[in-house]
Order: C-alpha cells, then structure tokens, then sequence
C-alpha cells in the first residue's frame, strides 16, 4: 500500500488585492452550507435542499514596523466609513480572494478556493500586554457571497 502525502496547513496562500500573503499568519476556509427544508411526505418528514449560506473568511497578519499598512482599514472604510458614515456601492467595496493550498515546494497550487463577493465587516487586534513579548496580529473578518472550490490534484 502506497503511503499517502497529506496537505500540510502551514503550506498556503491568500491573494487579496494590496494585502501581503506572507504577513498572513492564520486563515479560514469559508464553509458553504445547504439549509436543509423539511416537508411532509407520506407519513415522513422529507428534506429538500434550499439556499447556499456562506460562513465568514478570517484571516490574521502580523503588524509590520517598517512599513505603512492600513490597507484592511481602508477596505473596512470602503463598505462603511464610520467617522463619515458614507459608505460606497457593493461592486466598489466587494472583492474576489483566491486561497490556495501548496505543494510542499511552495509553488505548486493543490487545492484552490475562490471567494466572492467579500469584504471587511470586522477588525480586531491582539490584545496588548507588557509582560509577553508575542506579535501584534490584526484578524480581519470578512463576509463571503460565495466560496467555490476550482482546483484539485489530479491522480
């Protein structure tokens, strides 16, 4: 019997528009989920498959020193400013996210995950402290219309 190669979770990438994937540091792959509907059938209950929810894409990305970097504020502000309250028109604020697991040589995509439809709804950062020496993340949490897998390894 021939071993298998698992997928490793630290091999991955995320392509969002001015977001630097290597400063990413943990990342959620949006769960799409069928609401089941039930109705009566000949004495039975009887599901039938009714509208695609997807769940939110969270990523986190570490805080760098040496350079500017507000891009997920300025995406956050695109959807809602919330020192103006203006907010722009979904397809200006809205963008496609592409995730992509990796071959163990880093390069070769495996598995492909195409987002759209997202957009920043939350950021949140670690919490400050003066007795740890950890890095400072900023986990952005963005709602995702659709989430679609586009690439798979073929045998």
């Amino acid at each position: 019997m021939a071993k298998v190669m698992p997928v490793k979770v630290f091999n991955w990438r995320i392509s969002i528009n001015g977001i630097d994937s290597f400063e990413c540091q943990t990342c959620s792959i949006p769960s799409p989920e069928i609401e089941a509907i039930e109705h009566g059938g000949g004495g039975r209950m009887v599901k039938t498959a009714g509208m695609i929810n997807v769940a939110d894409l969270t990523f986190s990305k570490l805080k760098p020193m040496n350079k500017a970097d507000n891009r997920a504020w300025e995406w956050f502000k695109q959807a809602m400013d919330s020192v103006t309250g203006d907010g722009q028109m979904p397809q200006l604020y809205e963008q496609d996210v592409t995730i992509s697991m990796l071959a163990p040589d880093n390069v070769t995509t495996l598995y492909q995950f195409d987002c759209e439809g997202v957009w920043v709804k939350k950021i949140e950062y670690s919490e400050l402290s003066r007795t740890t020496s950890e890095n400072v993340l900023e986990t952005v949490t963005c709602s995702v219309d659709g989430v679609n897998l586009v690439r798979v390894p073929q045998p």
